[in-house]
């Protein structure tokens, strides 16, 4: 008898550390998923504050930048049309790319080297990719680099790969590059690949791993690694984390424009309308770059100005992309199309994403259609459109939700409720009130 008892108690003994054990294993789940994607100041910190803003060398730059568009020696035209690309790409401003682009075409007449026509010809890719325009790109990457792995190419391939949603030859360029070079520049697209399929832990690791590997020659590429790392974060729902990360860009290089752009989503996703609407203004009157006004154009929706100033900003964009040579470069169809939708002209919307998918297939113009789609009421469209994209490895709350839009009746009340727990677990703090309203 004292026997059974004693093993009764032992059993319950059991059964209560069991269930603690349980009960405990739950809540470090949830809180890991509270706490997956948080960062704290000291691991994004920007540490190499001697080449913040330093006077002296941007004298020393602008000196040089002088003294190489004077001279006609293939080689020095080489490095001023790589001066003008990092200028683009700390600025945000296109037109670095266009005299990049003049630069690389003179040069290639004067009779360069071997050495020189690689570097003409990588220019001429750089400024192709920030036109959007992958394919060019990719044909004349190959031409000069040849199709193997090969470390001169392999950056720009990969990124060009995974505009391209070719994801798998993004991965296998980028690792190969990862191990030869393990930089930020490297660190941060591997992370940007592995977001892309859904490989969200590992990409926060990677770009945890990008801002340790910092040197103090990457300016430029310390503040694009924060302002992707906030688009990230953005996706997450830290939204803290995000706005960290931008603050820290625009403390380095206060005129970069996409960390501004970045910055601006986040503020609309916390319903501070009229200060990114101010940010995005600011942003137009310093670069001119017509991608502000689209943005300032969903911030004047969401904050129901009134109609005629409204109507003034859709016009002036509408103008300002319709005089552009070619809608496509930097990405504009897509721009346009984001347009159309927030004035309501969801198949004007449409017909233009199809216009951009001849050239590329990204997840944004997807999106876009998939919103555009159900607009229209043409369910079953939009439902194709969404389960590719998810059935990709793309993960993104944006998706589940308008899976839930797209799935009506009792009959999909399960699959409803499944993509509502994947969209909180994904990104716990989504403004659901935006998600049809702007692109």
């Amino acid at each position: 008898m004292n026997n059974l008892v004693s093993n009764k108690k032992l059993l319950l003994f059991f059964v209560v550390i069991g269930v603690g054990a349980c009960i405990l294993s739950f809540y470090f789940f949830i809180q890991g998923i509270n706490i997956s994607y948080q960062i704290s100041a000291a691991e994004v910190r920007y540490n190499l504050i001697e080449t913040v803003q330093n006077t002296s060398d941007s004298k020393n730059l602008i000196k040089e930048k002088a003294r190489l568009s004077l001279s006609s020696q293939p080689s020095d035209m080489v490095l001023l049309a790589q001066l003008n690309i990092e200028d683009a790409k700390r600025t945000g401003q296109t037109s670095g790319y266009d005299e990049a682009e003049k630069l690389a075409l003179k040069a290639l007449k004067l009779a360069p080297t071997q050495s020189e026509i690689r570097g003409l010809n990588l220019v001429l890719v750089k400024v192709l990719v920030a036109r959007h325009q992958f394919e060019q790109s990719l044909a004349i990457t190959d031409k000069v680099f040849g199709v193997n792995l090969n470390p001169e190419s392999a950056f720009q391939k990969a990124f060009i790969y995974l505009a391209l949603n070719r994801f798998e030859d993004a991965l296998k360029e980028i690792n190969f590059l990862i191990k030869i070079k393990p930089d930020m520049s490297s660190a941060t697209l591997k992370a940007l690949v592995l977001s892309y399929v859904g490989q969200d832990e590992l990409a926060f690791h990677y770009f945890k791993k990008a801002i340790k590997l910092e040197d103090v020659s990457e300016e430029s590429q310390s503040v694009l690694t924060r302002g992707q790392f906030a688009q990230f974060l953005l996706k997450k729902g830290n939204f803290k984390g995000a706005l960290q990360l931008c603050d820290d860009a625009l403390k380095i290089n206060p005129q970069n424009s996409f960390v501004k752009q970045v910055k601006a989503s986040v503020l609309i996703q916390k319903n501070k309308f009229s200060e990114s609407y101010q940010l995005l203004s600011a942003a137009f009157a310093e670069s001119k770059e017509p991608v502000f006004l689209m943005h300032m154009l969903n911030a004047s929706k969401l904050m129901n100005k009134n109609s005629s100033d409204f109507e003034a900003l859709a016009k002036e964009i509408q103008s300002v992309y319709q005089e552009e040579k070619s809608l496509n470069n930097y990405g504009h169809l897509v721009d346009l199309a984001s347009v159309h939708y927030v004035l309501g002209e969801y198949q004007k919307a449409i017909d233009t994403v199809l216009l951009d998918r001849k050239s590329k297939r990204t997840f944004r113009a997807d999106v876009l259609m998939a919103k555009s789609l159900i607009q229209l009421n043409k369910i079953e469209s939009a439902r194709d459109i969404l389960e590719e994209q998810i059935a990709r490895g793309s993960t993104d709350a944006s998706l589940y939700y308008l899976m839930i839009e797209v799935l009506p009746g009792e009959f999909n009340r399960d699959l409803r409720e499944l993509y509502l727990q994947k969209a909180k677990k994904v990104n716990p703090n989504f403004n659901l009130d935006l998600l049809l309203k702007i692109p």
